[in-house]
């Protein structure tokens, strides 16, 4: 899986600002500032608060771009998402998906999820390669507790969760990887909720260095801050990883199944067996 240009995101409401579609762009007006022109191939995913018929038509035009929309209600939660009628699948998202149709069972994807739970602890806390995550959630909560007794933890950390959810579902789909999540979906595995895990304890450990400084309230706009500015990169590149290891599982007991495959076909097949070693042979001589 590449990385292609960056692309951010863009959050709206619509009871502040003004937004239409003016070309391959959107036009962004506030009052009393200039206005803004955002490229449609800039933007990853757009989340909105509140619609009409301008800036729906803009977000329509943003789906058929390949970007992602997420609608909020009043309390910042998710209700709604718009998405390309048509989500091209990545070439490398094909080939993997395609292994995956034609393997048996569930024991590389058994194996990757357990190997990456306990890798994202390493990630989060630059220790060894080792911790249980569920462990690992508590003992930051706990350590962030004792510095802000007085903070609202839980919901500033659903706030952060929910932005999560919806960067990792757009990037997703950027990526083409809806053809491997249907495949494991099909076997019963579930990679979105393994790599929501694996990405949220490093979103948690982002966002407890950052909240131990500050006392008092925090808005839910510097946790959007915190989000985009300090944890998206670090995840970006942590998502990668995790789904370059899973690729290269699958890959690697495809090429198991094979060699054993092809090793039965010579042992039922012993003069074949013979004229291949002849052929290596005369190939590679000693």
């Amino acid at each position: 899986m590449r990385r292609d240009e960056a692309r951010r995101a863009l959050y709206l409401d619509a009871s502040a600002v003004a937004v239409r579609r003016d070309g391959p762009s959107l036009l962004v007006q506030r009052p009393g500032r200039a206005s803004q022109r955002i490229p449609l191939r800039r933007i990853q995913r757009a989340v909105v608060r509140g619609v009409n018929e301008p800036l729906l038509d803009a977000l329509l035009a943003l789906a058929a771009a390949g970007s992602s929309v997420h609608f909020e209600d009043s309390q910042g939660y998710v209700h709604a998402v718009l998405q390309p009628a048509r989500q091209a699948a990545g070439r490398e998202a094909r080939e993997l998906a395609a292994i995956i149709a034609h393997s048996s069972g569930v024991g590389a994807f058994n194996v990757w999820r357990e190997i990456q739970l306990r890798h994202a602890v390493s990630l989060a806390f630059r220790e060894g390669f080792r911790g249980d995550i569920r462990a690992a959630r508590l003992r930051l909560l706990r350590y962030l507790r004792y510095f802000q007794p007085g903070a609202a933890i839980e919901f500033e950390v659903k706030v952060l969760s929910e932005q999560l959810r919806g960067w990792l579902q757009a990037e997703l789909s950027r990526q083409g990887f809806h053809p491997v999540i249907r495949e494991l979906a099909l076997k019963g595995c579930d990679v979105v909720d393994v790599l929501e895990q694996c990405l949220g304890v490093t979103l948690l450990w982002v966002y407890v260095r950052w909240r131990r400084q500050l006392s008092g309230t925090v808005e839910r706009r510097d946790l959007i801050g915190l989000f985009e500015l300090q944890a998206a990169g670090p995840l970006l590149d942590q998502l990668y990883r995790h789904l370059a290891a899973l690729a290269d599982e699958f890959q690697a007991r495809q090429r198991r199944r094979r060699s054993l495959e092809w090793e039965e076909e010579l042992a039922d097949a012993p003069d074949d067996k013979a004229r291949l070693a002849s052929m290596i042979r005369e190939e590679w001589p000693l």
